[in-house]
């Protein structure tokens, strides 16, 4: 079921992957056919935003292997409008790591893989004491007679600061993408309150990086990023979902319904 944008300002979302072409697209790794690569999460930053363009049909393999002992992968397939369409733990060839295996392609377009641990997956936000590297490779995929290696077009709904809207994840579409543009220093406030689930807030840099993230604000079931810092200029990514989106590709899922989200 597609979504009703009935008050809201919808907007077409190119951002730029693995480029740099502007201060108003943020800029994601854009991984091709064949491609294995290194990278880690430091700090504060245990999930990362990948980007890539396939065609229908395509039969893809995502891997994720841990070099760090610490390091517990966990893999999510999405589509460019929130679709979770697989996930992965541990069917990897090394114990722990996390494999997508054979799927399926559905339609022509861009999507998305976000990697992060089986502990970070439910928004835990903790300062990781070591780096803890991994590699991530991509088989399988074909670009599409007309497709932009160098963009992906996410649908997403454009914020301002003072914001107050009135939103609904459902089943086939669990994460409702929002984009904002900050600058380096600016203070921002998102909440994330529903009567109907267990919400839950991720807040993606320009260049990806899972930066702040909440599942339960106060012991309560909603969500609030209180006045995190943003640490440059450029175009912020948020995911509003559900606190078990992973699950959204069985059946008998029923953690959608209406949420209210503003930003201050």
């Amino acid at each position: 079921m597609q979504r009703l944008y009935t008050t809201l300002v919808f907007l077409t979302l190119l951002i730029s992957a693995g480029v740099v072409s502007g201060q108003d697209e943020p800029v994601f790794t854009n991984l091709s056919n064949g491609d294995t690569i290194t990278d880690q999460f430091e700090r504060t930053v245990s999930a990362k935003l990948y980007s890539f363009d396939a065609s229908a049909g395509d039969v893809v393999t995502i891997s994720m292997t841990q070099a760090s002992e610490e390091l517990d992968p966990y893999l999510v397939l999405l589509g460019s409008a929130g679709e979770v369409l697989t996930t992965d733990d541990d069917s990897g060839e090394v114990l722990y790591s996390a494999s997508i295996q054979n799927f399926e392609i559905p339609a022509d377009g861009d999507y998305l893989i976000l990697a992060t641990t089986f502990e970070a997956i439910r928004g835990v936000f903790e300062t990781l004491r070591n780096p803890l590297s991994y590699e991530l490779s991509l088989n399988g995929i074909t670009t599409p007679v007309d497709g932009d290696i160098e963009t992906v077009t996410l649908s997403a709904t454009a914020l301002e600061p003072g914001a107050n809207l009135r939103l609904t994840i459902e089943q086939e579409e669990p994460i409702y993408f929002l984009q904002f543009s900050g600058f380096a220093g600016q203070s921002v406030t998102i909440d994330m309150q529903s009567e109907d689930f267990d919400t839950l807030l991720y807040l993606f840099g320009p260049d990806g990086s899972r930066i702040s993230s909440n599942d339960d604000n106060e012991d309560s079931t909603n969500s609030r990023i209180e006045g995190f810092e943003l640490p440059e200029d450029g175009v912020y990514l948020i995911f509003a979902t559900s606190y078990d989106f992973t699950f959204a590709v069985e059946q008998d899922w029923t953690g959608g319904g209406e949420f209210l989200l503003t930003m201050q």
